[in-house]
Formats: structure tokens, sequence, C-alpha cells
């Protein structure tokens, strides 16, 4: 349950095992199959939007979201064509650890079993600050029927920002150079007012 063929619902995704044996492998004609009988495998869904704290109706695009599951493993993804991203495995082609929201701020995905997952953003909108928040998500279905009993999509909210400059690190060693500076002037005229004041108190009681 990897691709655009997944189900998602109380319908369910066929799910038999078949075993080839034979008796004498020499030859063609005792080989057997066998079949077990068809179960229906549930499998979920979980849909997250990315928007404005201060104004939830407005969608951002550009968010990138890293998922884990319960054991604290980071979760694959193959995204499909149409946008959605499916479970997938690690070694799986064009596998990705890093989701992310369509234009409209969207982001469904497929292929997720029962249990916790956490949210955690890497990437955030452009001009709004990253989420230092990790959110928990938890898919239960009691009833067994396809259907999470809490139908549940994550809104995800970013408030605006600035991003510090940054290449190869040295922008932030000039950002910091140029604040320490900042602040030892400013510490400096203190100083030079308050001895003003000092000598013209002074200057005040001698006359």
């Amino acid at each position: 349950a990897k691709n655009d063929d997944l189900t998602i619902g109380t319908k369910g995704n066929r799910n038999i095992a078949y075993l080839d044996y034979s008796n004498n492998p020499y030859t063609n004609s005792s080989l057997q199959t066998q079949s077990s009988e068809e179960v229906k495998v549930y499998t979920y869904e979980l849909d997250i939007k990315s928007v404005d704290k201060n104004d939830t109706s407005k969608a951002l695009p550009g968010s990138e979201f890293s998922i884990t599951d319960s054991n604290g493993d980071e979760l694959y993804f193959v995204k499909g064509e149409d946008g959605t991203y499916y479970l997938a495995e690690k070694t799986d082609e064009n596998a990705t650890n890093r989701v992310e929201v369509d234009s409209n701020g969207n982001l469904s995905l497929k292929g997720l079993d029962e249990g916790e997952y956490l949210v955690k953003q890497t990437k955030a909108p452009e001009g709004y600050n990253i989420s230092s928040k990790t959110y928990t998500v938890k898919l239960e279905d009691k009833d067994i029927d396809g259907e999470i009993d809490d139908a549940y999509s994550l809104i995800f909210p970013n408030t605006k920002g600035f991003t510090l400059p940054v290449t190869g690190g040295k922008g932030i060693i000039a950002y910091v150079s140029i604040s320490i500076v900042l602040i030892g002037i400013g510490i400096m005229l203190v100083i030079s007012i308050s001895k003003k004041k000092k000598v013209l108190e002074k200057q005040k009681i001698n006359n």
C-alpha cells in the first residue's frame, strides 16, 4: 500500500497470501499453490495544513515537515502524481523524509498505521519563523472499520519573522560581531553621559 491504488476508509485493501510448494522438486506436475482467505487490511491518512497563526484562513505554501513514529524512527514517503505522499521504505526510489505542502498549504500522507506520530517543521514558509514545537498526532481505529475514531487534520500555524543571514557560517559571525560592537558603543555612550552628569553636578555644588 504505497501507491495510487491505496484505499483509505471502510472499503479497505485486499490481502491474500499465496504459497507455492512442491513434493518433488524435479517434476513440474507436483507444483501446487495454496492461498489464504482474503482479508481486509486498513490503512490511514493524515492531513496537514500550513496557515498564518494570526489569520488561519490564510494558507501558507513552502512548509516542510518530518514525521517520526512512536519508536523515534523518521518515516519516508514517495510523492504520487497527485501530490499525495505515500509511506515508503528508505531504500525506495525517490523516497524522502521531508514532505512539503502544496501551493494551497495542504499536505496529505497516506499508508499510515494506527499509532502516535510526531510532526516537526523542518522548513518555514518564506517570511515566517520556523516552529520549534513538535505536534503529537494519534491515529486510532478502535472499531477496526477503516475509519479513524476522531477525524484528524493538523492545522500547523506559523508567525511572521525574519531569517538570520547565513553564508557558510560567516553571515552569523558578521551579525554577532556587529551586534557586539553596537552594544559596546551603547555602553560607552551611557558611561560618557553618566560622567558628564557627575561633572556638571560637581560644578553646581562648587558654584
